[in-house]
């Protein structure tokens, strides 16, 4: 009775990966300053152009620090004024008074006392002087502070990550959106360590997104470095979005990777050599 032959194994499928969608470049706009949010003018995933306003702070509690410090600036030069013009009295007394000591006609403590009163009008109207210089630069950083009250795109693209709603106090630097340049699109997804030989700057990667018409390409332009505590790296792809109708593939849309099967699996045939 005929045996059985070894079961035919078929060719294991490649493995899929999940990745997200991704821009080469992005900027954060962060608040100038603290204050409440009056309004966004935005939505997540909206399509916006340079220049275009995201959000509006309130400015009255900045503006009020702004006539603050122009009223101490105002002041402390006045002051100032008053220091060098009481200088310049003295500085004259002390002449006068040096010429009449020279002639024996006044007495030498006379040129020590306008000298004395010359020292300290100088000294006064160099410390107001040097008050109403900081008063100056702080008023003009609010100033440049509050001219971005109404922050603007920096960039054409579409706005994600908005993380803020009306009413909100924010803090100065605190990010209240994002917005993706999605003229040159990327590919993000994690491999498992032990596929990281399958993987090398270079390669290409299929991807399969939805709404897309039909699969995409994409080509391996950075592995990160492997660490001990994780058991993956992230790889990034450059997706060739040349031929792809505006806004087929969106920021932040996940889809299937899957590799390119260029390499073979070594057999006794081939002695471990790569096609």
């Amino acid at each position: 009775m005929p045996t059985a032959g070894p079961a035919r194994q078929e060719p294991d499928e490649e493995p899929e990966f999940v990745g997200v969608v991704t821009a080469r470049r992005s900027e954060v706009i962060p608040a100038s300053f603290t204050g409440r949010i009056t309004k966004v003018h935005v939505r997540a995933s909206e399509r916006v152009s340079k220049g275009r306003p995201i959000a509006t702070l309130d400015d009255k509690e900045i503006k009020s620090q702004i006539d603050g410090h122009r009223a101490e600036e105002r002041s402390a030069y006045a002051q100032a004024g008053v220091g060098g013009a009481q200088a310049a009295y003295a500085a004259q007394r002390m002449k006068a008074q040096q010429r009449l000591v020279d002639r024996q006609a006044a007495a030498p403590m006379t040129v020590d006392q306008a000298r004395s009163e010359f020292a300290v009008g100088a000294a006064s109207s160099g410390a107001a002087a040097a008050q109403g210089g900081v008063a100056k630069a702080r008023r003009e950083v609010l100033e440049r502070k509050l001219a971005n009250a109404e922050m603007k795109s920096p960039i054409d693209g579409v706005v994600m990550q908005v993380k803020a709603i009306d009413g909100q106090v924010i803090q100065e630097g605190n990010p209240v959106a994002r917005v993706f340049d999605t003229s040159d699109l990327m590919i993000r997804f994690a491999l498992p360590k032990h596929l990281r030989e399958k993987v090398t700057v270079g390669d290409r990667v299929r991807l399969t997104i939805e709404n897309a018409d039909a699969p995409l390409w994409a080509t391996v332009e950075h592995v990160s470095a492997e660490e001990p505590q994780i058991n993956f790296v992230i790889v990034e792809a450059d997706i060739d979005d040349s031929k792809l109708r505006p806004d087929e593939v969106r920021v932040a849309s996940v889809g299937k990777v899957r590799l390119e099967k260029k390499r073979v699996v070594a057999t006794a045939n081939t002695k471990g050599k790569k096609s």
